[in-house]
């Protein structure tokens, strides 16, 4: 975590519960879920209560993520600024399309 820079952008692999893995299974993908580094060790990231910060820990042996940065000479207070909307909005999980991905991913 220590070298993480606001901005960064974590994709993270498929894990073991069931919506990692459909997520992943739709998207043709081993990945499922992304999150951005925002301020000291806090990670911006869509949950079941909605869009908020939570700490970066380090992951459990065997779950993998890949780090994206930004060029150097592009500056982050884009991505920062509409994470603090997205956060003040409150957004939250959109559930009814997750059933909706279901019904895709069992009919496929």
């Amino acid at each position: 975590m220590a070298n993480f820079q606001s901005g960064d952008i974590l994709v993270f692999e498929a894990g073991d519960n069931w919506l990692s893995k459909c997520i992943a299974k739709l998207t043709n993908s081993n990945v499922s879920h992304a999150a951005m580094c925002y301020q000291d060790k806090t990670i911006v990231e869509m949950g079941s209560h909605g869009i908020a910060c939570s700490v970066c820990k380090e992951a459990p042996d065997g779950d993998n993520a890949y780090l994206l940065r930004l060029n150097p000479e592009q500056d982050a207070a884009p991505l920062l600024a509409a994470a603090k909307e997205y956060l003040d909005e409150k957004i939250y999980y959109d559930y009814p399309d997750l059933v909706f991905f279901a019904g895709l991913i069992i009919y496929r």
